[in-house]
């Protein structure tokens, strides 16, 4: 059985999603590292309405191919979505032009690890049952 077959779309949709919130984490972390650069602009990852979107467009086409010659049947291509890199301005930019708001960062780097450590609980839960139900096959 190939190893697609293993895991149902939920799993691979946290998968992309621990993969996203590595990345924020490294810009977030990057922003911080320049807080006293003269010029930097924050910049910050933002993927939550595409995953949405690539989520809900799968499920709209949830149909059956019946022929061949028909088309094929859509699978969730979370690859396909379209995550976002935007600066994020401070209104309390200072004189050297850099945006980098500490507290703004923190939360963010706090939201984000939080956010991270629930999705890598969850997909440990989908984990723990498929070797619960593989031990419990082999008996």
């Amino acid at each position: 059985m190939p190893i697609e077959g293993l895991f149902d779309p939920t799993t691979f949709l946290l998968q992309k999603v621990l993969d996203l919130r590595v990345l924020r984490h490294n810009l977030i972390v990057s922003n911080i590292a320049h807080q006293d650069t003269p010029g930097y602009q924050s910049q910050d990852l933002y993927f939550e309405d595409a995953l949405r979107a690539a989520v809900a467009f799968r499920n709209s086409r949830l149909m059956v191919q019946t022929h061949p010659q028909h088309l094929p049947v859509s699978s969730l291509d979370l690859d396909q979505a379209q995550v976002q890199l935007i600066s994020t301005p401070s209104p309390s930019m200072g004189l050297d032009l850099n945006s980098v708001h500490i507290e703004r960062e923190m939360a963010a780097l706090a939201e984000n690890t939080i956010q991270y450590q629930a999705t890598a609980q969850i997909l440990a839960k989908k984990f723990g049952l498929l070797k619960q139900a593989i031990r419990e096959g082999g008996r």
